[in-house]
Formats: C-alpha cells, sequence, structure tokens
C-alpha cells in the first residue's frame, strides 16, 4: 500500500536532520514492483517513484537498475533461486508450517527473496540484456529486457524512465531548496505524497500520487518545474501523476 511508504519516509524525513534516502537495495525488492504498478502504469509509477525519492530531504541513492524501472525477477520455481536466505526461510517454512515447498516458495519470493534486486543490468536486447558477452550469467534474466525495459532503448526515447530521472537529477543539482530545503508535510490523501520543500528565498510543493486511482487533489494554478505527466490538472491527479511546482 502507499501509505505504507509514504508514512516511514515522512517520518525519517523530520526524525533527523539528514538522512541517506532510498527505494531500493541489493536486499530490497525492486520499488516499482513492490510499490508501483508494472503491469498498467510501468513507465508512470517508475517515474513517480523517482521523482518522490529525488525530491526527498538528504542524500539519495538510486540502485542499479532503478533508473530504467528493472522489476522482481519472474522465478517460477525453486530451482532458479539463488539467494540462500531464501532457500533457508523455505525450509523453515516447510518444517515449521508443514506446507508445501511450492507454497513456501510463493511465500518467500513476494516477501524477502533477495534475488529480485541481484540480476544482471540490463543493457540492450542483446542476449543475456547485453550482460557478461553473451555467457550464462549467475542469475537468470528477467525476460522484459527485450519490451524496453533496458538502457539502449531507452536511450534513444526522450520520454523513457532513464531520460526523466536524468532530468529530475539535473533538476535537484541545480536547485538549493531540493538539495537543502527545509521538509514540511502536507495533509492529504493516504495515497498522495504531498510535502514543501522550503528556503528563505524559494518554496516548493512536491505532490506524488502513489496509487492506480484518480484521486481528487485542488492546487493553485503555480508554476510547474517537472511532472510525469503533460498538462496537469489542477483537480485531479491521474493514476502515478507526480509534479513539482514553484510556490515563490
Amino acid at each position: 500500500k502507499p501509505y505504507n511508504l509514504i508514512k516511514p519516509m515522512f517520518k525519517w524525513q523530520t526524525a533527523v536532520d539528514w538522512i541517506g534516502v532510498y527505494l531500493e537495495n541489493h536486499d530490497q525488492r525492486r520499488s516499482v514492483t513492490r510499490y508501483g504498478n508494472e503491469s498498467v502504469y510501468h513507465q508512470e509509477s517508475s517515474k513517480a517513484l523517482g521523482l518522490f525519492l529525488l525530491s526527498l530531504k538528504g542524500t539519495p541513492f538510486i540502485y542499479q537498475g532503478q533508473e530504467i524501472g528493472m522489476t522482481d525477477l519472474k522465478n517460477n520455481t525453486i530451482l532458479d533461486l539463488d539467494d540462500c536466505l531464501s532457500k533457508s526461510a523455505i525450509q523453515s517454512a516447510r518444517d515449521i508450517l508443514h506446507i508445501s515447498e511450492q507454497t513456501a516458495f510463493k511465500l518467500v519470493n513476494k516477501t524477502v527473496n533477495r534475488d529480485h534486486a541481484r540480476t544482471p543490468f540490463q543493457w540492450d536486447t542483446s542476449v543475456n540484456a547485453g550482460f557478461n558477452n553473451g555467457h550464462k550469467p549467475w542469475l537468470k534474466i528477467n525476460d522484459n529486457y527485450q519490451e524496453g525495459i533496458n538502457a539502449l532503448d531507452q536511450e534513444k526515447d526522450a520520454n523513457s524512465i532513464l531520460n526523466f530521472y536524468r532530468k529530475m537529477i539535473k533538476l535537484r543539482n541545480e536547485n538549493d531548496t531540493l538539495k537543502f530545503g527545509e521538509f514540511i508535510k502536507v495533509k492529504s490523501n493516504k495515497n498522495v505524497a504531498k510535502f514543501i520543500r522550503k528556503t528563505e528565498e524559494e518554496t516548493l510543493l512536491v505532490v506524488v500520487n502513489l496509487s492506480s486511482k484518480n484521486i481528487k487533489d485542488k492546487r493553485d494554478d503555480l508554476k510547474v518545474l517537472i511532472s510525469t505527466h503533460d498538462k496537469a490538472s489542477l483537480k485531479v491527479l491521474r493514476p502515478y501523476e507526480a509534479i513539482i511546482y514553484k510556490v515563490k
């Protein structure tokens, strides 16, 4: 659920003066699978999560593959697993809960499986996504590398997830408010991350719909600095629509 991400992220924004912020790492599932909608709104939710991450206070970390919207690995059986923790968890589930190996596998694959974030980076559409010169890698590669989730295809697409990340990184690097501004939570729908970044010179409003639904959200007609969608409505947020406004 979106609020399961928003609530703790907001808590840490105010609990400490400075923090490392991230959505993925080598021990976590892919953020677009976990918090977005990879089947219907893959591009939109990947961009929304990127804007959310890069507009928070602190030092942002982008994990390899996040910038092209890499998803959880489509494992089918326990034979696809490499993660020792997952194998141990499956055995424990079988011993303690007395469930089948396949049921235990499905449970572990949706929760603690670390293979999801450890697959090779998807460079292009060639064998093994362009990794390791065509030689078999240590982990299975997600088939969706042939469906646009690879760096080469996204390099060529001005509206890709990769190029959106580049625009957002450029904006953050050039904007002291996004880098150093105060974080102020704004009351909103539980599926919307809404907050202000503020310095003496500038105030920015960040609005991120982290759901697959249209959400009513009335806003003033402000200058848009960056948006995941074109021609933002001032009354409704579309699924995974995210915008940064300049208030002053």
